[in-house]
């Protein structure tokens, strides 16, 4: 049996849902977008400017609309993911990087770093998804990197793609690429992530995203990123219903462009520390709206996305740890059907840490493992081997262990469970040191993943055509 947790019942749920109603019929909600605001209009919705009204017949009619789950296409098919239903939740990278933070420092990141972090996705067993602007590289700035970032991406991993979400321009650039790599198609093959602003606004760059993606019927995560305090009311609860307001009414559009488009809701609200007036993505509120979100989405037969290895902490220590479990741990348990921001991330989305992308990874296998219960079938129970064993008796050659040891057991990677003097003979790394070694020496023996030379071609001369050539030495960093 699985374990879930329960952030709010479900009276507070109906709560919520009809304080939402009445937000969304008496103050509305800016779409800043004569576009958007001509669609509305077209199927009767109630439009004054750019402030549109909603009625709950017309909200409920169009959330219906959306699958409950849906499969992503990868370039490999072993690869492929279903997102919702009652799968295992699916881990997706984070992005939007400007910094490095390195044992005894920051730096301003670099193009190799972005190539760095897209090959320890591809050999990453823990995350599903890569793609996105993963990390904005200094060297190599603006449209032209964005770009690039992109290109890499469908170039070193043949997992399932996450693409950009800045605007119209970008949006078009990651259905392009898409396009290239698997032809005219139907199928669901880039994951969309977009913003509404805060509070209960949607500015014409996320419009013009919703209106590219959705016309290619691709899906679309949407998550508010309420600042509690300032952007959003300072309750959880009120700001439950600001994000609900604005996920509902971007949902509706999504289905007025193109019905039955997938949408994952969730929230990446997080407070407003007072004291320093900065945002607090490891405070424990995060992941506790998360979690009430999570079972809201899933009320209206929605999936629900998650926020992930969310922390912020200046280096890879014991605050980067705590926080990033309790932000993956608490909406994992309460059955959240994606997390996005996995492995990495340190202070409050502005960086990244190569150290901490291979401790988060184990913390995501226990969370996993966790999700995962326990099985009670006859073969798990063993009542025979329990009988045999009797009083005093080991099962250290039973044949139940040394079928399952390697299964039933989770083993971490850089969690060191050794003695101290074992671990001491060894080398006595401390967790930085020891995670340090092990991400080195996956980049340096990264093999990219096999690619029809023609697609690699029309993805470079796309990219290059619109956004310029590469130097030499950038294209080294990508073995082409």
């Amino acid at each position: 049996m699985r374990p879930f947790m329960q952030a709010i019942s479900a009276p507070e749920i109906e709560k919520v849902h009809q304080d939402t109603m009445a937000v969304l019929a008496k103050t509305g909600v800016d779409f800043y977008s004569d576009k958007a605001t001509d669609l509305f209009k077209k199927h009767g919705f109630r439009v004054e400017g750019h402030r549109v009204y909603f009625t709950e017949e017309q909200v409920m009619k169009y959330v219906g609309q959306c699958p409950r789950s849906f499969r992503m296409r990868a370039l490999n098919p072993d690869r492929e993911v279903v997102v919702g239903g009652e799968g295992t939740p699916i881990f997706a990278s984070g992005d939007g990087y400007v910094f490095i933070i390195e044992p005894g420092g920051r730096r301003p990141a670099l193009l190799k770093d972005t190539v760095d972090y897209i090959k320890l996705l591809q050999t990453s067993a823990a995350v599903d998804i890569t793609g996105g602007n993963l990390i904005t590289a200094t060297d190599f700035m603006g449209g032209p990197g964005i770009s690039h970032t992109m290109l890499f991406a469908w170039l070193l991993s043949d997992k399932p793609i996450k693409g950009l979400g800045y605007g119209g321009e970008y949006s078009k650039v990651s259905v392009d690429l898409a396009r290239i790599a698997f032809g005219q198609t139907n199928d669901y093959v880039v994951l969309a992530g977009l913003n509404p602003s805060s509070p209960l606004m949607w500015a014409d760059n996320m419009i013009e995203a919703i209106f590219e993606y959705a016309e290619f019927n691709q899906p679309i995560e949407i998550a508010p990123l309420g600042m509690l305090g300032t952007t959003n009311p300072i309750t959880l609860a009120a700001s439950l219903v600001v994000s609900n307001a604005e996920l509902l009414s971007g949902t509706v559009l999504l289905q007025l462009i193109n019905p039955g488009t997938p949408v994952i809701p969730g929230v990446a609200n997080a407070p407003t520390d007072m004291s320093t007036m900065v945002l607090a993505m490891g405070a424990p509120e995060g992941p506790l709206m998360s979690c009430a979100y999570t079972q809201i989405a899933h009320h209206y037969g929605l999936p629900a996305r998650g926020g992930g290895m969310l922390s912020d902490a200046k280096a890879c220590d014991g605050q980067a740890a705590a926080e990033s479990m309790i932000n993956l741990f608490a909406p994992v348990m309460a059955g959240c059907d994606i997390m996005f921001h996995m492995c990495g991330m340190c202070d409050s989305f502005t960086s990244f840490s190569f150290e901490k992308f291979i401790v988060d990874e184990d913390i995501m296998r226990m969370a996993k493992r966790f999700y995962e219960g326990i099985v009670f079938d006859q073969e798990s129970l063993a009542l025979g081997e329990i009988i045999e064993a009797g009083p005093g008796g080991q099962f250290l050659k039973n044949k139940n262990t040394l079928r399952k040891f390697k299964t039933e057991i989770m083993r971490p990677k850089v969690f060191n469970r050794q003695n101290y003097e074992s671990w001491h003979a060894s080398g006595g790394l401390t967790l930085e040191q020891a995670a340090a070694k092990i991400w080195r020496e996956r980049v340096a023996k990264f093999q990219a993943p096999d690619l029809d030379p023609s697609t690699k071609k029309d993805l470079w001369k796309y990219v290059e055509t619109n956004y310029g050539s590469l130097s030499a030495s950038f294209k080294d960093l990508v073995a082409f």
